[in-house]
């Protein structure tokens, strides 16, 4: 069964890994509650898998030695959340 399933991320610039399903469809990146957060489509009967995540503010420098996908920004309270994934 596909579900929808809201995954909040700590902000700082440190590599997070979060357990999702295998194969989980990022769908939006958003603040909710002042926290940047991501949105996946998951099949709940799928693995689990380690995937893993890192959050960047507007003017922080950007780890380059970091293979990285964009997913999305996300605007908070005073506050502009870039969120990529680590592939």
């Amino acid at each position: 069964m596909k579900t929808i399933h809201k995954y909040p991320l700590i902000c700082g610039n440190k590599p997070q890994v979060i357990f999702m399903k295998q194969d989980a469809k990022i769908l939006c990146v958003h603040n909710h509650h002042d926290m940047p957060c991501f949105w996946a489509e998951v099949n709940d009967q799928k693995p689990d898998v380690q995937r893993t995540f890192v959050v960047y503010t507007t003017g922080e420098p950007i780890d380059q030695s970091l293979h990285l996908q964009y997913l999305g920004s996300a605007i908070g309270y005073g506050e502009v959340w870039h969120i990529y994934e680590v592939l």
